[in-house]
Formats: structure tokens, C-alpha cells, sequence
């Protein structure tokens, strides 16, 4: 939905979905993302707004015809022309708006930094430099590129094995990347023994 934020409407909310049928392959949430009029949400194919939700160009990736297509769990728009879509199976793509702009747009395979649910995708300056997180246990969680997503490189580190669902960029400090995680402080193993056992 949106809505104006001043004047005689601000808050007199108005529906601003893509044409989505009911059945239209997506997760339960679906990734979106805005960056001023241009909006974006994907599931099996990823609809584009270039007007704040008026009018909406659907854009096909590879999978989206297939019986059980992979769906997007992440998208980010990193520029006014540039969007990224990571999937459920680890798929990553670059898509970018062709001569009549979203509706004929160009989808480009990035490589992936690993199979598995990727949960977010960040650009630092709408550069090269990207990001990438993963919900899918048993490998990395925390990648980075500095060519645009030609090649990635494991930021994991000693991070624990557990889903990591969304990277930060601190905006005062570009070089700094704190991915966040939804179990909140992590404890080495004595502090946490001791932690439970006061409780």
C-alpha cells in the first residue's frame, strides 16, 4: 500500500500490489524493495514500478516458467537501473531495465556465493562492492564481491553456523559490514555457561 505522508490524504492508505495472480508462486513474505518511485517485488518473476506502484512491468527469470520455479528470497535495488534478486536454491541475478526500459529488462546470472537461501543482498555506494547473506546452515553465511558478483568471497569468519538473515552497512563508515543476526548476542561458550547458570 501507499499512501501521501502530508496534506489533506497523508495516510489515506490506497492498495499498490503488483497484478500478482492468488496463486502465484512466493514465499509466504515476499522480498521487496523501494528506492524513491521505483518498487520492487519477486517471487517466481519479479515486478518492477517505475511509479510508485501506478503501473507494474513483471520480468521473467530463468525459472520462472518451470513447474516448481525458484523463487526469490531477496531482491535489492542498487541503482536507479540495477536490481538483484537471490533465490531460495542460491541463485543470484542482475536485472537491469532494456531499450523500452522494465517491461523488455535484461537478466543476467551472477555466480552465486553458495547454494542455500540467500536473505539479503547489499551494495555499498551502488558499486561493485556487494554483499550477500545466507539463511541455509552447514557453509558460509557472509559474503562479499568486489567485481560486481563475478566472484565472492567467504566473510563468514568464526560466525556460528546458524542462519544469518540481514547485513548492514554502517552508513558512517563504508568499509564496516556488521551482518545482524535474529538471536541476538552471541557469548563464547564459557560466558554463556556461566550466563545460564545465574539464571
Amino acid at each position: 500500500e501507499r499512501a501521501p505522508a502530508k496534506g489533506p490524504n497523508a495516510f489515506a492508505w490506497e492498495d499498490a500490489s503488483p497484478p500478482a495472480p492468488d496463486d502465484y508462486p512466493a514465499l509466504f513474505y515476499p522480498p521487496m524493495d523501494v528506492r524513491d518511485a521505483l518498487l520492487c517485488k519477486a517471487g517466481a518473476t519479479v515486478f518492477v514500478s517505475a511509479d510508485s506502484g501506478s503501473a507494474w512491468d513483471e520480468v521473467t527469470l530463468p525459472t520462472s516458467g518451470a513447474a516448481n520455479p525458484d523463487v526469490a528470497s531477496a531482491v535489492s535495488i542498487i541503482a536507479d537501473d540495477v536490481i538483484l534478486v537471490g533465490t531460495v536454491k542460491g541463485r543470484l541475478y542482475r536485472v537491469t531495465p532494456g531499450a523500452a526500459g522494465w517491461s523488455d529488462a535484461n537478466v543476467a546470472a551472477l555466480t552465486s556465493p553458495r547454494a542455500g537461501f540467500l536473505s539479503d543482498l547489499v551494495s555499498v555506494g551502488g558499486g561493485n562492492t556487494l554483499w550477500a547473506s545466507c539463511s541455509a546452515i552447514n557453509g558460509g553465511h557472509v559474503f562479499s564481491s568486489g567485481d560486481g558478483g563475478i566472484t565472492w568471497q567467504d566473510r563468514t569468519g568464526n560466525l556460528p553456523d546458524i542462519p544469518v538473515n540481514a547485513l548492514a552497512v554502517d552508513p558512517a563508515d563504508p568499509a564496516f559490514r556488521n551482518p545482524t543476526k535474529f538471536i541476538g548476542p552471541i557469548y563464547p561458550k564459557e560466558e554463556a555457561d556461566r550466563l545460564a547458570a545465574e539464571r
